[in-house]
């Protein structure tokens, strides 16, 4: 850089040339393959030269483009197909199509005459490329629930996007873990169990434990790894804390349900209860029984059941009404229901009777 200045006044001495007060360089900026126009505003000077430098950190001074207030022209050694240069008025103006890194320079006009020329105006052009990241930090899981007491594992991912290094995971990583709008310094972790596979996965992966004491402790962390004079930040991961529940109402619910159950079946057993209660009332037999009801009837009125059966067993069910009235006495017979069990005897059973 000294020698590119050395050289710049060197030049301007020769030529006896006499500058302007000092004014600001315009900052022009553009992508690459871009197409660009760099003006120069010559009124109120004398425009029988005009010059059109280029000054490139590195390299001497070199001249794009030459002319007098009649025309000017590029220099033979300018790639005419990417430079232009006209004039309208008293402005002159460069075109650079596609531009690259390589005319990334300050670019200076020059207007006078012979031996008092002056600088009338600068640009500096700064070319900038599409930059892609070598190296992603990504943070995961995104959100952690934690008890208090308990331990949160923060893992920080480190992605290689390029294989042109195979060493990228070799040097030592520092590792550091913040929380958002904390006041506290970043903690340095000195990574013990990290773990990385340049070839396949192409990434480094960093756990980072952090131990939940108090509520204090929830919110964002973040991690920022640095590596060959680059910090890479993550995503972050929220940090949540989970609140335990109490013994009481885990027994409470438990005994709730308990209850809810127990009532539940008690309804479905009331209720099959009375659906056969009202079948026998319908029926008017109360001799005819369910099979669920066999099982509980006593043994003797099992065994008695037993004894009668068989053909020549038949039940008969007596219904007495209420008798007409009579004129003379009032009496109120009450409605009965007589069973009788009737047996057939065999002739020989007579006999012995």
């Amino acid at each position: 850089m000294q020698g590119g200045q050395i050289t710049f006044i060197l030049l301007c001495a020769l030529s006896v040339t006499q500058s302007l007060a000092p004014e600001l360089v315009h900052m022009i900026e553009a992508e690459t393959g871009s197409n660009v126009t760099l003006k120069c505003s010559a009124s109120g000077t004398d425009q029988q030269l005009f010059f059109w430098h280029k000054l490139q950190f590195g390299y001497m001074i070199q001249s794009v483009a030459t002319g007098n207030m009649a025309n000017i022209a590029l220099k033979k050694n300018v790639e005419r197909s990417r430079f232009n240069v006209t004039k309208v008025g008293d402005v002159y103006s460069l075109f650079l199509r596609n531009v690259s890194k390589e005319d990334e320079a300050m670019y200076l006009c020059q207007a006078g005459a012979s031996y008092a020329a002056k600088f009338t105006n600068s640009s500096q052009l700064v070319v900038k490329g599409p930059k892609k990241k070598q190296k992603v930090v990504k943070q995961s899981p995104d959100v952690e629930l934690v008890l208090l007491g308990n331990t949160v594992n923060l893992q920080c991912s480190v992605l290689l996007n390029t294989r042109e290094s195979s060493d990228e995971c070799s040097d030592e990583h520092r590792v550091f873990r913040y929380k958002a709008g904390s006041e506290k310094h970043a903690d340095n972790i000195y990574i013990t169990n990290s773990s990385c596979d340049v070839q396949k996965e192409r990434r480094c992966v960093y756990n980072l434990p952090k131990v939940v004491k108090n509520s204090s402790d929830s919110g964002v962390y973040y991690c920022a790894v640095l590596s060959r004079g680059e910090i890479l930040f993550g995503n972050g991961t929220e940090v949540l804390i989970k609140k335990e529940l109490c013994p009481y109402v885990i027994i409470l619910g438990t005994l709730l349900t308990c209850s809810l159950l127990v009532t539940f079946s008690l309804i479905l057993i009331r209720r099959k209860q009375t659906q056969v209660c009202d079948q026998c009332k319908e029926t008017g037999n109360p001799t005819t029984f369910l099979p669920a009801e066999r099982d509980i009837l006593p043994e003797t009125h099992l065994n008695n059941e037993q004894e009668v059966e068989g053909p020549e067993i038949n039940y008969a069910a007596l219904h007495f009404s209420r008798k007409t009235k009579w004129p003379k006495k009032k009496r109120k017979f009450k409605e009965e229901s007589i069973y009788s069990t009737v047996r057939h005897f065999s002739d020989g059973e007579a006999n012995e009777g």
